[in-house]
């Protein structure tokens, strides 16, 4: 889609219009990812320079990964994504007030839901393995110490 024959941008991939090439947020619809069993679709993503992804459900797998990747996905019901994406083909500035669980667009304020771990791990920036580290790797470290040492010659 984003490439010709000959390996030059189209212009008709969305991330390549100008009216979108600085997008990092997607405002999607229901089932966003579904049959992305993959992380690549995070990284993909990710790498296009996507923050935030606004639907109104996610493939399981999909958000799994997405959420130890820190990409952050928010479910909003289907009602009020549509309207969302009413504003977003009008290009609206959207805002995701993390702290308050708020996106703005147009002065309107959406409210959504957000797991506490969730939001503190991409607030931080830290995933799963830091977190761990962070937690136990006192713990960790000591048992790595206490086990015999092994050498191949």
């Amino acid at each position: 889609m984003r490439y010709d024959e000959s390996g030059r941008l189209t212009g008709k991939f969305p991330l390549d219009m100008p009216e979108y090439s600085n997008a990092s947020i997607v405002v999607a619809s229901s089932n966003f990812g579904i049959g992305s069993s993959r992380e690549n679709a995070v990284w993909a993503l990710l790498d296009a320079g996507i923050k935030c992804v606004i639907a109104s459900s996610f493939g399981d797998i999909f958000y799994s990964n997405a959420l130890k990747n820190k990409l952050l996905c928010i479910k909003i019901d289907e009602e009020r994504l549509s309207e969302m994406r009413m504003m977003a083909k009008k290009h609206e500035k959207f805002i995701v007030d993390l702290e308050s669980n708020r996106i703005i667009v147009s002065g309107r304020v959406y409210k959504f839901d957000l797991d506490s771990e969730i939001k503190n791990r991409i607030m931080t920036n830290k995933d799963e393995i830091s977190e761990t580290l962070e937690k136990y790797g006192k713990l960790i470290e000591r048992y790595e110490m206490s086990m015999p040492k092994f050498f191949l010659p």
